[in-house]
């Protein structure tokens, strides 16, 4: 997944955006933080989000569990619980020691959410992200 010199979170990051890429269930894939320096690596914190139309949202939420150590075989203590009127939300520990945070967002529901920092990696939601942006 990675080379020597790469940060290993930046690594998982963009291995998941690539294997997303043409999975035409997720809508949109997005990182987000507290501040908008998430738009550039080193990505850290790993806060993930997929927006994920409703049909499609507890068959991605299996498949995410089995994603992760695809793309990162050091990957442990993932969790995952639903998340009330959003999908489902968990947590994880890359092979690195990094935590990372996750959430499989309803695509009903993206632009309802205030977000502030956000990098968007994957969008075929029509846009549905660009209200839901905070520039505070």
């Amino acid at each position: 997944m990675t080379h020597a010199t790469e940060h290993h979170p930046t690594a998982f990051v963009r291995a998941l955006a690539r294997r997303l890429a043409d999975d035409t269930r997720v809508d949109a894939l997005w990182i987000e933080a507290e501040t908008n320096a998430i738009q550039w690596p080193p990505f850290d914190p790993i806060d993930i989000h997929l927006g994920v139309p409703e049909p499609f949202l507890e068959a991605l939420r299996a498949e995410f569990l089995q994603i992760v150590p695809e793309l990162d075989a050091g990957a442990r203590d993932l969790s995952q619980q639903a998340a009330p009127f959003k999908g489902f939300a968990g947590s994880g520990v890359l092979g690195d020691g990094t935590p990372f945070t996750y959430r499989l967002e309803r695509t009903s529901q993206m632009a309802k959410v205030p977000r502030r920092g956000v990098n968007v990696l994957l969008d075929r939601s029509g846009g549905l992200l660009i209200p839901a942006l905070s520039f505070e």
